[in-house]
This record gives C-alpha cells, sequence and structure tokens, in this order.
C-alpha cells in the first residue's frame, strides 16, 4: 500500500474531530447569544420564564436618546481602533514578510506567541502541523533554520 501524503493545513478541516471540535466552539460561542436575542422578546420582567412575546423592551430602546448616543460612540471607537488596527497589523505583516531587520526573529516569535496565547492554540497541534511538513520545533520554541 502507498504511503500517504501529509495532509496541507486547510486539509485538516476534512478530519471529523476537527468539524466536531468546532461545531462544539460554535455552539458554546453562538448558543447564549441565541437565548439572549429570543428572551429579548419576553414580555416578563424576568427572564426566567416566557410570558409572551413583547417589543416594548425596544421601543423603550429607540425612544431613549442618551442610550442611543452612547451607542454611536460605541460604534465610532469601535470603527476608528478598527481601522488602527488594521493599519498597523497590515504594516507589521508587510515588515514581518518582506524584510529582514535586527530583531525580526524576536519580534516574529513574539507575535506568534502573542497570538497562540491569545486563541489558546495547542501547542502539540502546531508540533505535529511542523512535524508533518518536516520542520522541527527546538527547545526554545522556534526554529532557527527558518530565519535563513
Amino acid at each position: 500500500m502507498a504511503k500517504k501524503s501529509p495532509p496541507g493545513p486547510l486539509e485538516y478541516l476534512r478530519r471529523w474531530p476537527m468539524r466536531a471540535w468546532l461545531a462544539a466552539v460554535f455552539v458554546f460561542l453562538y448558543a447564549p447569544l441565541i437565548a439572549l436575542m429570543a428572551f429579548s422578546f419576553n414580555d416578563s420582567r424576568r427572564n426566567i420564564v416566557w410570558k409572551g412575546f413583547t417589543l416594548k423592551y425596544y421601543d423603550k430602546l429607540f425612544h431613549d436618546s442618551a442610550l442611543l448616543e452612547a451607542f454611536a460612540n460605541s460604534l465610532t471607537i469601535a470603527a476608528v481602533s478598527t481601522v488602527i488596527s488594521l493599519a498597523l497589523g497590515a504594516m507589521a505583516a508587510l515588515a514581518l514578510w518582506r524584510f529582514r531587520f535586527v530583531g525580526k526573529t524576536a519580534l516574529d516569535g513574539e507575535v506568534t506567541f502573542r497570538l497562540y496565547d491569545t486563541f489558546g492554540f495547542p501547542w502539540e497541534l502546531t508540533e505535529e502541523i511542523l512535524h508533518e511538513n518536516g520542520l522541527e520545533l527546538d527547545k526554545e520554541g522556534f526554529d532557527k533554520a527558518m530565519d535563513e
């Protein structure tokens, strides 16, 4: 029997454990939001028991000028911070991809560590993916051969 080639980076989604994990994560993230949206139409003052359908709370919402102003301020801050972070991230990615400079390895490692740390990416999976692509991690966690 011929040896199967290792799966490519995008082929991991074709495996059922990865699909099951992604489905569980989506349910974990979106089920509470859907429940909140459904209970926002509840006629009860306490959202434990469903009494009936109402739009009176949304009527109060759209007639409260202070709340609408706060919402507009939040959207403005979100839009400005998105544009700034997109510009900074694009410039950093371009610098890391195209140029050689002192400290590039350290900066690249720091960015990678922050991404893994923020999203809780399992290091074992990273090692498996690198190993299947012919790369090995050294004891510090970064392949020095990638710098050259």
